[in-house]
């Protein structure tokens, strides 16, 4: 299932692994999803759930990449919110923090630290 999923959405086992919190048993841990809300730990996988959940985690992060890019506080702000996860990485390893970094985005960066400094607490 990991490695499917790797494939399909062109991301490492690793991160899939470490985004869903999988245990060995293939039961869920604690994750991003979970600590999201989207799923309940102790789920089992589905795979329709799951490709659904990482289109969605997928399509987010994406679209926090390019907000950040065009300097768009409120839409950064609202994507945060919805649960987009401020460490997504693109399929060349960029993120939200390193092209606000770029960019001199000096407020965006302060929301994506706190963004991930808050996700790093659960």
């Amino acid at each position: 299932m990991i490695n499917y999923l790797a494939n399909k959405f062109h991301v490492s086992a690793y991160k899939i692994a470490f985004t869903l919190g999988v245990l060995s048993n293939g039961v869920l841990s604690k994750g991003w999803f979970i600590n999201k809300g989207l799923i309940k730990e102790g789920d089992k996988l589905n795979k329709s759930k799951l490709q659904h959940l990482f289109a969605r985690w997928r399509t987010a992060g994406k679209a926090l990449i390019d907000k950040v890019k065009q300097s768009n506080k409120p839409e950064v702000i609202n994507l945060l919110t919805k649960r987009a996860d401020p460490n997504f990485q693109d399929v060349n390893g960029g993120t939200a923090l390193r092209e606000a970094s770029m960019a001199g985005h000096k407020d965006i960066v302060k929301m994506l630290e706190e963004a991930i400094a808050k996700q790093q607490e659960k």
